[in-house]
């Protein structure tokens, strides 16, 4: 129910974006609320966070994992990718040991939640992922400030960089 309150502010954005000239629209949330309603109000691309982060991924990698600090998304998440085709990539999503707070205090101080990251990474690592998603956006937004694109081998993908690109490419 409150993915369905949340949405009503994405579909507008998107009917608003198109009034005033935007060439595309970037919903900036994992789980892409509102991205089918709003693809069917607007004649411009919407892209969402969720589809061109697995989309992408999946060019990087066969088992892509999800780190995340919203656990109640796991469910969501699987469901999206097997609408998106990509149900068989998706692998292990595993909780970051930090919360929104922590990622936000990490501006500051970094490191605690640079190691919280490479831990969860390593346990999807581990559980065979070979490329990896951060889960939400505060996630993204610091793990590219701290230029966080590797755990070992295994690519980290910026989910915004992936969504604008997909924004100018459509």
């Amino acid at each position: 129910y409150l993915q369905s309150l949340h949405k009503e502010q994405f579909i507008r954005a998107a009917l608003l974006a198109e009034k005033t000239g935007y060439d595309a629209m970037f919903i900036a949330t994992i789980p892409d609320v509102g991205l089918w309603e709003a693809r069917t109000l607007v004649d411009i691309p919407v892209v969402g966070y969720g589809q061109a982060s697995l989309h992408m991924a999946s060019m990087l990698g066969n088992r892509i994992g999800i780190i995340n600090f919203l656990e109640p998304l796991a469910d969501e998440l699987r469901h999206n990718a097997k609408r998106y085709g990509l149900g068989g990539k998706l692998g292990p999503i595993v909780r970051i040991d930090a919360g929104f707070d922590e990622i936000l205090a990490g501006f500051a101080n970094p490191d605690p939640v640079i190691l919280a990251f490479e831990r969860a990474a390593q346990k999807a690592i581990d559980q065979g992922a070979d490329v990896i998603i951060p889960g939400e956006g505060p996630l993204n937004v610091f793990l590219a400030t701290f230029n966080i694109s590797r755990v070992g081998d295994v690519p980290v993908l910026d989910s915004f960089a992936a969504g604008i690109k997909m924004c100018e490419a459509l």
